[in-house]
């Protein structure tokens, strides 16, 4: 017997890498537009392998970014434990949460926002809320559903809301966007696909698309605004509208909701940004307010 159990044991590496996340030849695909050239880009990120970093075993995830003109790459450290995702933060050589998939309606969850783009000088956090809680069914895979809210603060820069799924992530992004950014780095989730949740794709082109947004659906024909200049009341026109934040220039944030008829009569004359985000993708639009 002791014999048996000492070739089981040499047969198994020196170190076991218990992970569930990005595990079974995860992959996922995200949008990524150039609003000022309706150029329609794309994100994927995957796992490349394993190593030991602060005495934790974590994840080598890399990111690809393709283009119509070229293409380029990196390479970041991740982890996963007790059903929470960790995104190793270099400037303070730690690993700092992106997703607690245990939390509950209720809860708030503080999430590392990276620091990714030019636009980000510094490791920063927000908080996100779970204002309620479903299950879906992917290919006969019973997955939980958090559906988030941020809640915004001063100096936040960046935002992150709608639908978080259980072992896939936020349908936004794979971390929280810039909040005033245009267009900001990422964008909508494609598709993600691994060998035991099968291929889910909630996007209107293919996963691994590149191609001027002409091709499948102007930005105008997909959200419009109207009246806009507005004396105060706007309406919002887009199918399947999955949450709308209006963010004044500075920033400060100051209506997110799924409302498609929103008063801005108590706000200040000017100029304001309103991003809206569907099951398709993300349009940022400028509101002009008299």
């Amino acid at each position: 017997m002791k014999k048996i159990i000492l070739i089981l044991l040499c047969c198994f590496p020196v170190y076991c890498f218990a992970q569930n996340w990005a595990e079974n030849n995860a992959v996922w695909y995200y949008e990524q537009q150039d609003f000022a050239e309706f150029i329609i880009d794309y994100y994927k990120y995957s796992k490349v392998g394993d190593t030991l970093l602060l005495g934790d075993s974590a994840i080598i995830m890399k990111e690809e970014y393709f283009s119509m003109d070229y293409t380029r790459s990196d390479t970041f450290m991740m982890m996963s434990d007790s059903n929470r995702v960790y995104l190793y933060a270099p400037s303070a050589s730690m690993f700092k949460l992106v997703y607690d998939f245990n939390a509950m309606t209720g809860d708030t969850i503080q999430v590392y926002c990276g620091n990714w783009g030019f636009l980000i000088d510094s490791d920063s956090t927000i908080n996100v809320v779970v204002d309620s809680v479903s299950y879906m069914d992917i290919n006969g895979n019973h997955l939980k559903v958090q559906h988030v809210r941020h809640l915004p603060s001063e100096n936040d820069e960046y935002s992150m809301n709608g639908k978080i799924i259980e072992n896939i992530g936020w349908t936004g992004y794979m971390f929280p966007l810039h909040s005033w950014a245009d267009p900001p780095y990422g964008g909508q989730l494609r598709c993600y696909q691994d060998d035991i949740i099968g291929l889910y794709k909630i996007s209107a082109v293919d996963c691994d698309y590149v191609g001027t947004a002409i091709e499948s659906k102007t930005v105008e024909e997909f959200v419009k605004l109207f009246p806009n200049p507005t004396q105060g009341i706007i309406k919002v026109q887009a199918s399947h509208i999955d949450n709308i934040e209006i963010k004044d220039i500075s920033g400060k944030s100051i209506y997110c909701g799924e409302e498609t008829e929103i008063d801005l009569s108590d706000c200040p004359s000017g100029i304001y940004i309103m991003k809206v985000t569907a099951k398709e993708t993300t349009v940022t639009k400028k509101i002009i307010l008299k």
